[in-house]
């Protein structure tokens, strides 16, 4: 059981949004939906150093690419040159290309298909490469796939997904699954129907507990989790740090969810008074 492409099946499949850290966290459904639909496959995910590192220890992911990069464009300054974790090794371009190459992926799905990303995965030989863009881009892709070109054949599509995650989602329509003989969109369709589909975080990340009942560190948690991600990568949309803890003192005092923080991406000043709720 598997995904096929053009007749020919798939063992290995890249997903990459190289940014920003809201982005690659709702790009993790499609971790799950390949998953599913092919449980052996191997899954890669290429991501800037500085937001990949949310991803590290996913249940669905095979291979975590981080890329080192240069803070260039008009959000320079706001973007983080790499991450806290000094124990997530990351590559430069000419690297990850070596890097992505060696791999041997069969299929890559671009969920940001800017020029670097582009550049990427043709200069590592991925033969299938499914984008999403009108630009002159296109030409660096195999597959270029515009839901909004093809309302009525992904009308059911939508009403399962929308927004963002169902614009990553819609990617994947070239994708047949072998053993049903359906293509991704019916596929899909037909098992969620009755499901509610959304991100998927590893729970090794900033976990809030009232201070006298904090469970060990890696544990999972029970409970069907509240996810926080404090800071923003532009200023303007950022919330007060004094509001976030206001927030989490009283989501402690209301609900005996766990509450997950995701950690800032190279921003621990002055977000570091979170820590705090850290086990």
């Amino acid at each position: 059981m598997g995904w096929m492409l053009e007749g020919r099946p798939l063992e290995s499949i890249l997903i990459t949004r190289l940014r920003y850290l809201g982005d690659v966290v709702m790009a993790t459904p499609l971790l799950e939906v390949l998953r599913r639909g092919a449980p052996e496959v191997h899954l890669g995910f290429l991501a800037e150093k500085g937001h990949g590192q949310v991803l590290q220890n996913h249940p669905h992911l095979n291979k975590l690419h981080l890329l080192e990069t240069q803070r260039r464009g008009s959000d320079a300054k706001a973007r983080p040159l790499e991450s806290s974790d000094q124990n997530l090794q990351s590559r430069t371009s000419w690297d990850m290309v070596s890097q992505l190459k060696s791999c041997q992926y069969d299929c890559a799905v671009d969920l940001f298909f800017n020029p670097r990303s582009a550049w990427l995965l043709r200069l590592a030989g991925i033969p299938h490469r499914i984008s999403g863009t009108k630009g002159s881009r296109r030409f660096l892709y195999s597959h270029n796939v515009i839901p909004s070109l093809e309302p009525d054949r992904f009308n059911e599509f939508f009403g399962l997904v929308t927004g963002g995650m169902g614009e990553h989602l819609a990617r994947l329509a070239p994708l047949v699954h072998e053993e049903s003989g359906l293509g991704f969109t019916r596929w899909f369709c037909r098992e969620y129907a009755n499901e509610r589909l959304g991100p998927r975080l590893p729970r090794d990340y900033w976990a809030v507990r009232d201070s006298d009942n904090k469970p060990e560190a890696g544990t999972l948690l029970s409970g069907q989790p509240l996810v926080l991600a404090p800071a923003a990568t532009w200023p303007s949309k950022e919330w007060p740090l004094n509001h976030w803890k206001s927030l989490i003192r009283g989501l402690l005092d209301k609900t005996d969810h766990p509450l997950l923080i995701i950690q800032p991406p190279g921003l621990e000043n002055p977000w570091a008074e979170l820590k705090c709720y850290r086990f």
